[in-house]
């Protein structure tokens, strides 16, 4: 670890004597001149005043973690859930794939966690979207089938209009997680093709001026969300009328008597509908 004094401008390398040759991944801020490391072997590690104590071993890579608004730290993990720790680094609760259909993560891989209200939080799994209503305990699945657009998801942010912006396999996309809405940017609006793996952006922060950072191996995208249009999905579509052989059929009708009986030789049938 190499910590950087900015009013001196010194670099100080601090070296772990149970590290070593273990990579050390995230670092998180806790106060208090106290920070959490997690490694590469799983291991999570308090650093206070210089000194390191190992807290735990999660039995599986440390991905990535985030401080949330109340000071805990949720530790993302390859195999073992995601795991909570209070501000002096005691395992507070681990949400994981084994707790129940309503309780439970889609699987233990998990990328990232991220608050985005006082009582819900999304965890990017390995091909889905974990929402966790903390109070409750209930976690609901976003995947494919629900609208996720890809289901390989990287790492987020939540804009100050408390909108989600994720890196997919497929590039950014935006979540509106109040009306479960998701919408894909591409090169119409400026944004990069994602063509192979070193265009991937696996790591993301939030700037001061609200601007959203998404970096990966080379490269890295700025931009202001607020700056990119937000269309809407599209409305449900609506039938407008109905032909049978080139005939008009009474359309409210068909809706009223929940649906339209054909026999086998009426098979020439003609929808219009708007959206």
């Amino acid at each position: 670890i190499v910590r950087y004094n900015m009013i001196s401008h010194l670099n100080k390398i601090l070296k772990p004597s149970f590290a070593t040759g273990d990579a050390m991944r995230q670092v998180e801020y806790i106060g208090n001149n106290t920070y959490i490391i997690g490694t590469g072997s799983g291991k999570l590690v308090r650093l206070e005043n210089e000194n390191f104590t190992e807290l735990y071993n999660c039995g599986a890579p440390v991905i990535s973690m985030m401080r949330d608004r109340k000071n805990f730290v949720w530790v993302s993990t390859a195999g073992k859930g995601v795991l909570v720790l209070d501000n002096r680094g005691k395992i507070i609760h681990h949400y994981n794939a084994t707790s129940g259909t309503r309780n439970s993560l889609l699987s233990n891989f998990t990328r990232e966690a991220l608050q985005v209200s006082d009582s819900l939080y999304i965890v990017a799994g390995e091909h889905n979207l974990n929402l966790i209503n903390i109070y409750t305990g209930a976690i609901d699945h976003i995947t494919t089938n629900e609208g996720l657009p890809n289901n390989t998801v990287y790492s987020m942010q939540l804009d100050q209009n408390n909108m989600v912006w994720m890196s997919t396999n497929e590039g950014i996309t935006s979540y509106d997680y109040t009306h479960n809405e998701f919408r894909m940017y591409d090169e119409k609006d400026g944004f990069l093709p994602v063509s192979n793996n070193s265009d991937l952006l696996y790591r993301s922060c939030i700037l001061h001026d609200g601007r959203l950072v998404f970096a990966g191996a080379g490269k890295y995208i700025i931009f202001q969300p607020d700056s990119l249009v937000q269309r809407r999905a599209p409305k449900d579509v609506t039938i407008t009328d109905i032909r049978l052989f080139n005939e008009f059929l009474p359309v409210d009708s068909i809706l009223k008597e929940n649906g339209l009986h054909l026999q086998h030789d009426q098979n020439t049938l003609t929808i219009n509908f708007t959206s």
